[in-house]
């Protein structure tokens, strides 16, 4: 699924490289998350400040829940829980995926652009990407502190976590690096050059760490 920014996602079948019929969602949509069972995607629409649940089996549109600047969208690994980041006002939203409604979000003192969230194997941890303050700012879900930030390149705008969990990978827009990240300790190592104005990464479910 493929969200469009004029206000669509497409399914795609990877089998016949196909694409279907898109389905409307809000203003914006700037990212997708999809449930473990494979049911529900999650679209997080930056101008309608929302995110709107879809249901893959029939195409249908659930009810949007109002999410101020909702920017990205990543799902819990048990599937019970969508956190978002809002860009502007430093905070990251849970949705209940049983019930579809947001609760109160966790405050990230200081930060400035919220883009990318990466939730570790165990759902334990998000790593949220502070491009305003070059930052990845580490939040235990469980109790909802936020940790020390980890200063990484310039404009940390996504990231991606290896399998096993125990490396964050910050991909810094503006610097073209990206920054690996111990989540033992939260120490980044030395950034890792790339090309110019790398957007997102993907890791092959074998590699390590």
């Amino acid at each position: 699924y493929v969200a469009n920014v004029g206000g669509s996602i497409t399914p795609i079948n990877l089998t016949t490289g196909t694409s279907g019929t898109p389905i409307p969602t809000g203003s914006d949509p700037y990212s997708v998350a999809i449930t473990p069972n494979g049911q529900t995607a999650y679209v997080a629409n930056n101008s309608s400040n929302d995110v709107t649940p879809v249901n893959l089996a029939t195409g249908t549109v659930g009810t949007p829940i109002s999410v101020p600047d909702a920017f990205y969208v990543a799902v819990t690994p048990n599937g019970q829980t969508v956190w978002v980041t809002d860009y502007t006002d430093g905070e990251i939203v849970p949705i209940n995926t049983a019930t579809n409604t947001a609760g109160t979000g966790i405050t990230l003192p200081g930060a400035s652009e919220l883009d990318d969230i990466t939730i570790s194997p165990d759902g334990g941890t998000a790593y949220v990407s502070d491009g305003g303050n070059d930052e990845v700012d580490p939040v235990n879900l469980t109790t909802g502190t936020v940790g020390t930030p980890v200063h990484v390149g310039f404009n940390p705008f996504f990231g991606t976590m290896a399998p096993d969990g125990k490396t964050v990978y910050a991909v810094n827009n503006n610097a073209s690096s990206v920054t690996p990240i111990l989540t033992a300790s939260d120490t980044p190592l030395t950034p890792i050059p790339v090309g110019s104005d790398p957007g997102q990464a993907a890791i092959v479910p074998n590699q390590g760490p």
